[in-house]
């Protein structure tokens, strides 16, 4: 058995080429599932080549196929060595080498150029009419200093404007070498997209037809280890798609939950109206890119909801069916108290960041502050209460209502047991509320807050509708 280092269909999906680690390329009949005679043996490939570039090349890293001739492929290999392959008449039809280790290659949509990209953070742009040299000089984006490697690129054309050039890695090993980024370059556009999760693959889509002139990107798709996400290429700012279904219940960590069968229908209807009139920040307005499949209708509707407390002071509500769970309603307990996000983090907002990095994702590796995390709640669908129960010994008690308004926060602390000094108190401190009046639209609103001294965690709430009592 050889291991597989990568694999790519034909133009007609006929033929699945298989890279090894050995540096052969084998190849499968995707109709009847068995493998070919005919194999590319890098020690054929590598005869070729200058002699001082013969020695042994590594894994094949990557297998293209020509857009516009179906016979060629475009094979990288690890130590640097890039070749064009004619499958028909199984012969080297041209090589380009250049001495650092292979990432990735993509076409270009003329099938007359190509680009590549290495472990040091840079791409190189060829020419396939030419390949004793690059046809521009290698670019690392975030350079000079020392970059990790781009792990993939891909080059998309646009009529009437720029090319977009997107990748994932390069970046400065010393600075930020720990995120997992991909960036989008188009003209004089540039954003690094900063995420949560290791970046597992990325593609872009297109309606444009396979005899079209150009690629004319409209939505790039980052699979990452945590969540699917999608960019709207066509938007101003290149906004994230709103999820259809995709929402991620751990985006935070779960630290309680409640289940509530067959809710109050009114409960229900107002959920959704809140909802609906909740804005949503920096969200494309397009509908999600990726179509496919039916939804089958349920028959027999029961109002399930399930509510999540997290690690980051967030509360969600979901509709749960048999097969699905879908976001209704959220809410975050960090805004009602005082939190890091000062004045600090505005006065780094004017200055322009290189590399320009724009957070991006719901998955939230990290909590900003412990105290917040939400250790017990409590829903109550008759009286439309929602009681929060923190980990700084903070309760917050929240009704549901269906008109604007703008309130301050009542504060209520009690003291628990008769004796209690504070010098002897090592955890932290209790969370601050915010002062002055807030604002609230249609949903929960914060009716009071009720702080614990000293201030532990709240581990258990119960509730009673009809005293009001809890």
């Amino acid at each position: 058995m050889k291991k597989i280092t990568c694999i790519a269909l034909n133009s007609s999906s006929s033929i699945l080429y298989i890279g090894t680690m050995c540096g052969n390329i084998y190849t499968l009949n995707v109709g009847t599932f068995e493998m070919a005679e005919s194999v590319i043996y890098q020690d054929v490939v590598v005869q070729n080549i200058p002699d001082d570039k013969k020695l042994k090349q590594g894994a094949v890293k990557t297998i293209s196929y020509h857009f516009s001739n179906p016979d060629c492929l475009l094979i990288g290999y690890q130590q640097g060595l890039i070749t064009l392959w004619d499958t028909k008449k199984l012969v080297v039809v041209s090589t380009f080498i250049i001495s650092q280790s292979l990432e990735s290659v993509a076409w270009h949509h003329n099938g007359d150029q190509f680009i590549s990209s290495y472990s040091d953070g840079s791409y190189v742009i060829w020419d396939t009419q030419d390949s004793s040299k690059p046809s521009e000089v290698p670019l690392t984006p975030y350079g000079p200093f020392a970059c990790k490697a781009i792990h993939k690129v891909l080059w998309n054309t646009v009529k009437g404007g720029d090319d977009y050039i997107i990748f994932s890695g390069g970046m400065p090993r010393s600075s930020y070498g720990e995120k997992f980024t991909v960036t989008i370059m188009c003209g004089d556009r540039h954003q690094v997209l900063d995420l949560s999760s290791k970046v597992i693959n990325f593609f872009t889509i297109s309606d444009a037809l396979d005899e079209s002139e150009f690629d004319n990107p409209h939505s790039l798709v980052i699979l990452v280890e945590e969540e699917l996400i999608a960019i709207d290429l066509e938007s101003e700012f290149w906004s994230p798609y709103k999820y259809p279904y995709l929402e991620i219940p751990h985006s935070s960590s779960i630290t309680c939950y409640q289940f509530c069968p067959n809710v109050h229908n009114d409960l229900w209807k107002q959920l959704a109206a809140s909802s609906q009139s909740m804005p949503a920040q920096n969200i494309s307005e397009n509908d999600w890119p990726i179509k496919g499949g039916s939804v089958i209708p349920d028959n027999n509707p029961v109002n399930n909801l399930l509510v999540t407390g997290h690690e980051n002071g967030s509360v969600k509500i979901w509709k749960a069916t048999l097969t699905s769970l879908q976001l209704i309603y959220s809410f975050h307990t960090s805004q009602v108290f005082v939190t890091y996000d000062g004045e600090e983090e505005k006065d780094d907002d004017d200055n322009e960041e290189w590399p320009p990095f724009r957070k991006i994702g719901n998955f939230d590796v990290l909590s900003d502050d412990s105290r917040l995390a939400v250790k017990t709640l409590v829903l109550n669908d008759i009286t439309r209460t929602l009681i929060v129960g923190g980990n700084g010994g903070q309760i917050l008690v929240l009704q549901l209502l269906d008109v604007d308004a703008e309130k301050e926060t009542i504060v209520t602390h009690i003291t628990i047991g008769d004796k209690w000094d504070s010098s002897l108190w090592c955890n932290p401190q209790p969370l601050i509320v915010k002062h002055g009046k807030r604002k609230y639209g249609k949903g929960f609103h914060v009716q009071c807050v009720v702080q614990l001294t000293p201030p532990a965690p709240v581990t258990s709430l119960t509730f009673h509708a009809e005293w009001n009592l809890q």
